[in-house]
């Protein structure tokens, strides 16, 4: 599978590294703390120059929490060898077995795989899709059972293909994200969230939905389908499922790859996708 790490996990990093500065180090408290550390140097000097020493140490406090700051936001991933260069866009040299991407990588699978068994939206989808590629393929005497069955079935079909071949253990670790199982739940939102999201839907979609082992399966899927017809028209039924088969999961693919982290809540919009996967080119 294809390895992400790398800068993906340089901008996870420095979005961190922000946010520890804005969120964690620039703030009341930890200034406060900081000027109570400067106190106790205070207490060190000649007797006399407290007070005006204690004075200086609450000016300097947060000059000093925003100069910390500064210095974790704009240097601290390459100083600890997440990112390669102040640019931040270079390959790491190493990814953590099961880091921040593993665990956003299994929220990002699981929301997804909960959405394709779950979305009446995504069923109607599907069911129309086979409709006109798979129930056209058949002979008109039949199309119109064939799009009955396919409008009861597809739910069935979507919860099963979702069950196999949308599992986060599996999927994450096959794209390399994870090396061992992971813990489940994250919450996910924001721009770096939906970049992440964003590419995991695009190697979903082209690593794990279509290809062989799951073009196989949905054609089993549709073979189910076959035999609910009158007889007769068995054979060709499963002759139209192999050539529909491929289709059908481009066509899921292609879901989730252009609306699946916005289906999920991940993404606000397409919009704002377009402008998050623009800001982070690199990663």
């Amino acid at each position: 599978g294809e390895e992400l790490g790398g800068s993906l996990e340089c901008a996870i990093c420095q979005k961190l590294a922000g946010l520890l500065d804005s969120k964690v180090l620039e703030n009341p408290k930890a200034e406060a703390f900081v000027a109570q550390e400067l106190d106790n140097v205070c207490g060190m000097l000649p007797k006399g120059f407290e007070s005006l020493c204690e004075a200086a140490a609450e000016t300097a406090a947060p000059k000093l929490m925003a100069k910390i700051g500064q210095i974790i936001a704009s240097q601290g991933c390459q100083d600890i060898h997440v990112c390669d260069s102040q640019a931040a866009t270079e390959e790491v040299q190493e990814s953590n077995d099961n880091g921040l991407e593993c665990v956003l990588c299994d929220a990002v699978v699981g929301k997804l795989q909960s959405l394709l068994e779950n979305s009446t939206t995504v069923d109607d989808k599907i069911a129309t899709f086979l409709e006109d590629d798979f129930c056209t393929l058949l002979p008109k005497s039949v199309q119109a059972i064939c799009n009955s069955t396919v409008a009861t079935e597809t739910p069935q079909i979507m919860y099963a293909l979702a069950d196999k071949f949308l599992n986060p253990d599996t999927d994450c670790a096959a794209i390399g994200l994870c090396k061992k199982e992971a813990v489940y739940g994250e919450e996910l939102g924001g721009s770096l969230e939906c970049a992440i999201c964003q590419k995991l839907a695009g190697l979903l979609d082209s690593k794990v939905l279509e290809n062989p082992k799951a073009e196989a399966f949905v054609a089993q899927e549709l073979d189910n389908v076959c035999g609910m017809l009158p007889k007769g028209f068995e054979s060709l039924c499963e002759a139209a499922a192999e050539t529909a088969a491929p289709k059908l999961m481009a066509k899921i693919g292609q879901i989730i790859a252009s609306q699946g982290c916005q289906d999920i809540h991940v993404c606000d919009s397409q919009a704002a996708t377009e402008e998050v996967q623009g800001s982070n080119d690199n990663g």
